[in-house]
């Protein structure tokens, strides 16, 4: 189906589409695979969920969850939709044509994005969706590093770090506890903060 929608919606990278499971399923698929045995996963929140990785891979490999898939393109809210339908998940899959930050809930047991956005902006979005146990599980790229730094300049969070078995440059991250904190040395200011 990824093949077939791609031509008419332009899904995901286009260099991407003939190594689609290793780039997309399978990628998404590790970050199930992640998951302590002990992490409650009724609620499962995907920002900017795209084609639908990892969102539709876990909605399918952790029946359990409740899966919400926040994607303000209505193109590929359609695809979404049909994938759901044709995998038999429809009821445990809900689609929010929506943008990330006019979403009011659900609270999460897991939150995942991926190449949504820098993790400073996917905790902002995101804070709204934590709940008392939630653990987000991010994969990044090369990148992950700075991010963590830029970051930890406006949030507080537990991390774990671990390797992505698709990627030896990437990393999967577990984060848990995301609290926004104030910095001494930094106002704040529309559109985010600056140095005085």
């Amino acid at each position: 189906m990824l093949k077939d929608w791609q031509a008419r919606f332009n899904l995901v990278s286009p260099s991407t589409l003939d190594n689609a499971y290793a780039r997309h399923i399978d990628d998404s698929l590790q970050l199930v695979e992640t998951l302590p045995g002990s992490q409650p996963r009724k609620i499962w929140v995907d920002m900017g969920s795209g084609a639908g990785f990892p969102g539709l891979v876990a909605a399918v490999t952790v029946p359990e969850s409740r899966v919400h898939l926040i994607e303000s393109r209505d193109k590929k809210c359609r695809f979404l939709e049909a994938v759901a339908a044709k995998l038999g998940i429809a009821e445990r899959v809900t689609i929010h044509s929506v943008r990330i930050e006019s979403m009011q809930g659900p609270k999460a047991d897991i939150i995942s994005a991926r190449a949504c956005a820098g993790l400073p902006k996917l905790l902002d979005w995101g804070l709204r969706f934590q709940g008392r146990d939630t653990l987000w599980v991010l994969p990044k790229g090369r990148r992950a590093l700075d991010e963590i730094e830029d970051a930890e300049k406006d949030f507080s969070f537990e991390l774990e770090t671990l390797p992505s078995r698709t990627d030896p440059e990437a990393r999967i991250l577990h984060i848990r506890d995301v609290k926004r904190v104030r910095r001494p040395g930094f106002e704040a200011r529309k559109g985010g903060r600056k140095r005085p």
